[in-house]
């Protein structure tokens, strides 16, 4: 059959909707191969992509664990972010400062980096100057990772894993939520609700600050990114405000 039985070709008639804006999503143009969920990463990808980037400002913690080791009651190990740039704590021996720094998801980590570290002079023998050595050593070593769950802290030394990632080393301590943030090194207690806030605010402006009346109903969750300052009927602050 030759294509003069056929007829003229048929013409192709343009459609009307050939002129609608093109509003597919730009990550569905982007290849596979640009993508982190590509070859032997997209695990490690999807789980640090579920983690909560929580700021730590104005968090306390006590230590349960240094390099697998328990602390003893008599000789806590304490971290306390006092702001967003400054750090402070006791190793079981000697009180330490230093600055800071928040780390921007480096191979999807979430890590903070410690400098200026100073600490207290004072001869620390024992188990408990070595528990403390190892603490203060893994703090300034380099980049530290965490990660928080509900009231427990991680830290872990940072590695170079395959293909020259950063990944997760050894556990460098363990650490269990003090409850008693010490906003500013002092209680809040019997401050003007409003003058707390702001105290708390100007520690950690990431967080969600809230007054609310003693006996108020409330939700249940938990958010570590919430401040809860709870104030009497002469709007007074009647407990120390808390996370959660």
């Amino acid at each position: 059959m030759t294509l003069g039985e056929w007829g003229e070709p048929i013409k192709q008639i343009e459609s009307p909707l050939d002129d609608r804006e093109d509003t597919t999503p730009d990550y569905l143009d982007t290849p596979l191969t640009d993508s982190p969920f590509d070859g032997d990463n997209w695990q490690d990808a999807i789980v640090h992509q579920n983690h909560d980037t929580i700021e730590l400002a104005g968090s306390n913690w006590i230590a349960t664990k240094i390099r697998g080791t328990h602390t003893s009651p008599n000789h806590e190990v304490l971290l306390f972010f006092a702001s967003d740039t400054r750090l402070e704590g006791h190793g079981g021996c000697k009180g330490f400062d230093a600055s800071w720094d928040m780390l921007s998801g480096i191979d999807f980590l979430q890590q903070f980096s410690v400098n200026e570290f100073v600490s207290t002079f004072r001869f620390c023998k024992g188990v408990i100057g070595q528990t403390e050595m190892d603490f203060f050593n893994g703090l300034q070593q380099g980049p530290v990772v965490y990660d928080i769950d509900v009231d427990e802290l991680t830290l872990w030394d940072t590695v170079i894993g395959e293909g020259g990632r950063q990944a997760r080393g050894n556990i460098l301590a363990k650490f269990t939520n003090a409850h008693v943030p010490n906003w500013g090194g002092h209680s809040l207690v019997g401050m003007a609700g409003e003058e707390a806030k702001a105290v708390i605010e100007t520690i950690n402006p990431s967080l969600e600050v809230q007054l609310v009346p003693e006996g108020s109903m409330m939700t249940a969750d938990y958010r570590l990114n919430r401040v809860r300052i709870f104030v009497d009927k002469n709007r007074k602050v009647s407990r120390e405000p808390q996370r959660g």
